[in-house]
């Protein structure tokens, strides 16, 4: 199998979650703008360790790569302006930035900003709002 990968691409090597900051995290996607009904959502990676409990080393692409887009849970970063209005939302949004949340992977579109993964997904796609990431 061919991988083709960006040079000097930035690694996301996860998420510790005893060390997290929150706002630090959010103003990472400061200079996104998200539009209309859309939401973004960083995607929670947890930390990967290059070597498992067991001695088996971990290779890098799966590091890299698969972990990053294999979760369904992630961070509420940026609302569009229209965002959780309308007949669908008569109570108004239930999920604000800064939530964690599970969405639904088909229909949703990834991609990696500035070596985050994240993905933009329609308001009404965000199925659950979570305690925390790592129970999922």
């Amino acid at each position: 199998m061919i991988t083709y990968a960006k040079k000097n691409k930035k690694v996301f090597e996860g998420i510790d979650l005893s060390n997290f900051d929150k706002d630090e995290y959010i103003s990472r996607f400061d200079k996104l703008i998200v539009p209309g009904i859309y939401a973004l959502i960083a995607i929670y990676k947890p930390l990967i360790e290059a070597v498992s409990q067991g001695g088996i080393i971990i290779p890098d692409i799966y590091r890299d790569t698969e972990a990053e887009y294999s979760s369904s849970v992630g961070m509420l970063i940026k609302l569009g302006s229209e965002a959780f209005q309308g007949k669908y939302f008569p109570n108004g949004a239930y999920a604000k930035v800064g939530d964690w949340v599970q969405f639904n992977r088909a229909t949703c579109t990834q991609g990696n900003y500035d070596g985050m993964p994240y993905v933009i997904t329609e308001d009404n796609k965000i199925r659950l709002v979570v305690d925390s990431p790592d129970k999922f």
